[in-house]
């Protein structure tokens, strides 16, 4: 009697074990959680600001009108990735995978006005922006293209104002209303980094003077 019921809880514990093992790999193959999008945008944006000599954070700001999100924790919106808008219809998904089945259903209804990825490049107007659904999605290529054709608008235009305009469209009767939206977000986005700035300096100003006063404190004791 004894040696069956050791014989079942080794059983029992061999499955335990298993099914953990199962569960930390399906883990670990899950996309990632919405706290890691934030950055996936935003890490691109000063770089091909830089590169192509935008004004800074007009990405971001065209981004966040764009595909903006709002994060009630950080009590602010961020760019998201995986967004596909196509009409009046939006939507935000969870992965580039799920981003990618939903454009080419779209594709296969003959569905061509497409918006995708961080600065919704439409697959239409943009039709060989990108090598692949997936370089598309892909935040690095999505905004490098942007930032070009911001630039080559820039050149035609003379206007930061009227290349933001015709980003969205040629037509006044749509472009006007989405300049001024993205005027407001532009001076909302610098406001709030120039506070960041602000706070970094003080921070760093009292880092150092506690520093200080520690070495002060340290000759003095000997």
């Amino acid at each position: 009697m004894f040696v069956c019921f050791f014989k079942y809880k080794l059983v029992f514990l061999f499955f335990l074990i298993n099914v953990l093992l199962l569960s930390n790999n399906l883990s670990a193959q899950q996309p990632h959680k919405t706290k890691d999008f934030p950055s996936l945008c935003d890490v691109f944006f000063k770089k091909h600001e830089k590169l192509k000599s935008l004004p800074p954070y007009l990405l971001k700001s065209i981004s966040l009108k764009e595909t903006g999100r709002w994060d009630n924790k950080a009590k602010e919106s961020f760019a998201w990735p995986w967004t596909v808008t196509s009409g009046k219809w939006s939507h935000y998904f969870e992965s580039k995978e799920s981003a990618i089945r939903a454009v080419k259903r779209l594709q296969l209804r003959n569905i061509t006005n497409i918006d995708v990825g961080c600065m919704q490049i439409n697959l239409k107007y943009h039709p060989k922006a990108f090598n692949s659904l997936d370089q598309a999605f892909d935040p690095n290529s999505n905004i490098s293209y942007a930032a070009s054709f911001l630039k080559k608008l820039h050149r035609q235009k003379k206007s930061w104002h009227r290349s933001i305009e015709n980003y969205h469209s040629s037509n006044p009767k749509y472009n006007y209303k989405y300049r001024n939206k993205v005027i407001e977000i532009w001076k909302s986005v610098r406001s709030k980094e120039a506070l960041k700035k602000r706070i970094a300096v003080r921070k760093a100003y009292q880092e150092r003077k506690a520093k200080h006063r520690n070495y002060i404190k340290n000759i003095k004791n000997g």
